[in-house]
């Protein structure tokens, strides 16, 4: 037998990248010298932001994995979770993402910064150029 949601065109298929947890995040941006101190991260806001960037493609707004990871560094800026450098943790934050789903990016964090603070075309952009395989 069918569920009523199989039956129904306007659900969409389940999410099929792999979403990085807070956890995962927080171990990437570690690395930043800001979130060694107490208090530097929100991590519900944080986990927010992964949500809305999930959000995206599981409505079917985003696909590919490099303007994946652009909205999730731009939730991550508009939700602030970090005490200190947002930026950082936004491109941490994209980082990790595209480690969850097997890639990395080769282009340096201020590329990917000034791209950032540009715009999410930008971005992605900048993150496609250097998206390769993970080794």
């Amino acid at each position: 037998m069918r569920s009523a949601r199989e039956d129904d065109d306007d659900y969409p298929d389940a999410p099929s990248a792999e979403w990085p947890s807070v956890a995962r995040v927080l171990k990437q941006v570690a690395l930043l010298p800001a979130a060694s101190q107490p208090g530097a991260c929100n991590e519900d806001m944080l986990s927010l932001a992964l949500s809305v960037a999930a959000g995206a493609e599981l409505y079917g707004k985003l696909s590919n994995l490099a303007p994946l990871a652009a909205e999730l560094a731009h939730q991550v800026m508009l939700f602030e979770p970090f005490a200190d450098g947002n930026e950082k943790g936004a491109i941490a934050a994209a980082r990790a993402f595209l480690s969850a789903n097997g890639k990395m990016c080769t282009a340096q964090d201020a590329a990917l910064t000034d791209a950032l603070i540009r715009s999410p075309e930008a971005l992605t952009e900048a993150i496609q150029a250097g998206l390769r395989d993970q080794r």
